[in-house]
């Protein structure tokens, strides 16, 4: 009589358990939703350091420019927050920097400058997906990556738009450049010229120039 009773009452408490946990994790998994950005810092933010790099990690939008430049000691930076920037992204003269990552960054109202920085290899924008003039600005929205030496990957998967001047000039170990998703760049044009290592192309979306396409000395 005690087995019967022992082995029925577990049975039916692990049935209950394992039923309920069940439901629970399907209910919270159908209603997840993004959290909206909370985090924003207004004014600009300059990085010197990696106590900087900590700083600035904490918010998803900046309101203002972030600027990376001629930084001697920082070799990488990550702000896996940042979805948006309202302002320029300059990342510049960094003589040591090898990698950034800028991979939740979806939009940016301003221009986008990455500039003789001799060691960097590859950087990470991947979900950049607009580059534009911002209405608190007279200076075009422009995507400039010039002078880095020893960048062997760019690839901007997701941009579709850049309104201003697409620029790719003077990365002399540059293989390959791929913008599939870009459909348009207006108010001035594409220039892509002096990439010495240069051999592959891909603007295959492309429908709209605002003035000239130049591919040139590569």
């Amino acid at each position: 009589g005690e087995g019967e009773g022992e082995g029925e009452g577990e049975g039916e408490g692990e049935g209950e358990g394992e039923g309920e946990g069940e439901g629970e994790g399907e209910g919270e998994g159908e209603g997840e939703l993004t959290p909206p950005c909370e985090n924003i810092y207004e004014g600009n933010i300059e990085i010197t350091n990696a106590s900087d790099v900590e700083d600035a990690a904490q918010y998803c939008e900046i309101v203002g420019d972030l600027t990376v430049q001629a930084q001697t000691t920082l070799t990488s930076f990550e702000l896996p927050a940042l979805t948006s920037l309202s302002g320029n992204l300059s990342v510049n003269g960094n003589d040591a920097l090898t990698f950034f990552d800028l991979s939740a960054l979806t939009s940016v109202r301003g221009s986008v400058n990455v500039n003789s920085n001799d060691a960097l290899t590859s950087f990470d924008l991947s979900a950049l997906t607009s580059i534009e003039l911002s209405a608190l600005t007279t200076a075009s929205g422009r995507l400039n990556v010039v002078g880095n030496k020893a960048l062997t990957s760019l690839d901007f998967p997701s941009l579709t738009e850049v309104i201003g001047k697409l620029y790719i000039f003077d990365n002399d170990a540059l293989p390959s450049l791929a913008f599939p998703a870009l459909t348009s760049v207006t108010a001035d044009g594409v220039n892509v010229t002096a990439n010495d290592a240069l051999t592959s192309l891909n603007l295959s979306a492309l429908q709209q120039v605002g003035d000239y396409v130049q591919v040139d000395s590569n």
